[in-house]
């Protein structure tokens, strides 16, 4: 990619907030800032790992990006075209961007043939039914299984056989840019294995782009580029895969790391223990929200939102430790 291309993805500053009633007569509502202030950006060919506990935000983030919901705020931009208005109105999203979901049995129509469920894109686009069914037989080779599944339902599947049909399914409108939210966390390790070094081999021959939620650190090294670490809608850390793991500067980045078993039986990483649970979004602390559980808590910390911080020209971090 030259320096003057666009990146292929895109945020500036996206938000996403809800209104939760607390009873069911309540008039008041309560508000939840799912998403806040994340800009990131995606090149082309390149896979973006996003990691974080559970509840901070990644899956929002995933559904914004995918067309599912419209940011409160901020920008998404493909090719440099914002494809939401600064009001947060929804704008469809081109066919190129697709999702690929946790559990591929929930995702898939249980009485549709997987076939036509594989096809049914390429159906709205008003592809002639010879040449639907020659492309998801392609499809189906392409993701490791054989033409012969096509008239097969989703319950004759493994776990593992499902995620590469929800894979083919997100590939057949020519998709380019693949939104993959805890993809391989439903399935066994030895097939984990196989559905991510399908997804290497995949952005390999097509040039996609995969933005991979994952709270597997593990996984995430296996196959990512580069890192954004998000704690509670924020990101905290971004960062190439290898600078990020060898060095961390985030205290929230040394604890998750830390939390990676170690080969040697009794050896230990040194980064503090990470104790007690995420604050909950309804009451976020004030400042850093990392402030209440970190190690190295100072009096800004509870007080200012630590800004980003460039280590480096591709590493960057929230935190008022580097200020």
């Amino acid at each position: 990619m030259t320096a003057s291309a666009k990146p292929h993805l895109q945020l500036e500053n996206v938000s996403r907030s809800f209104k939760l009633k607390q009873r069911l007569l309540d008039t008041s509502a309560s508000t939840v800032q799912a998403v806040d202030a994340v800009s990131l950006h995606l090149e082309h060919g390149e896979t973006l790992g996003l990691v974080g506990e559970s509840g901070c935000g990644k899956s929002t983030l995933a559904r914004m990006v995918a067309g599912l919901l419209p940011p409160s705020s901020g920008r998404i931009l493909l090719d440099g075209e914002p494809v939401h208005h600064e009001s947060g109105a929804h704008v469809h999203m081109p066919r190129s961007v697709q999702m690929i979901f946790q559990d591929p049995f929930s995702s898939l129509n249980p009485r549709m043939r997987i076939g036509r469920s594989i096809g049914e894109s390429l159906e709205v686009q008003g592809m002639p039914r010879d040449k639907r069914v020659k492309r998801v037989e392609e499809l189906l080779n392409m993701v490791g299984l054989a033409p012969e599944h096509y008239n097969r339902y989703p319950h004759e599947f493994s776990g593992g056989q499902r995620q590469r049909i929800a894979i083919a399914r997100a590939l057949a409108p020519d998709a380019s840019l693949l939104i993959c939210d805890e993809p391989v966390s439903a399935l066994d390790v030895s097939v984990q294995a196989q559905v991510l070094n399908l997804l290497v081999g995949l952005r390999h021959d097509l040039g996609l782009s995969i933005l991979f939620i994952s709270h597997d650190l593990g996984v995430v090294r296996h196959l990512c580029h580069r890192v954004a670490v998000m704690y509670l809608g924020r990101i905290v850390e971004v960062a190439p895969r290898d600078m990020l793991y060898e060095s961390p500067k985030h205290p929230y980045t040394k604890a998750l790391l830390d939390s990676l078993p170690v080969p040697v039986p009794g050896a230990r990483k040194g980064h503090p223990h990470l104790g007690g649970e995420p604050p909950s979004p309804l009451a976020p602390p004030a400042g850093c929200h990392f402030h209440p559980r970190c190690p190295h808590v100072m009096p800004q910390c509870r007080e200012h939102i630590p800004e980003a911080v460039p280590i480096s020209d591709q590493h960057q971090v929230r935190c008022h430790l580097y200020t």
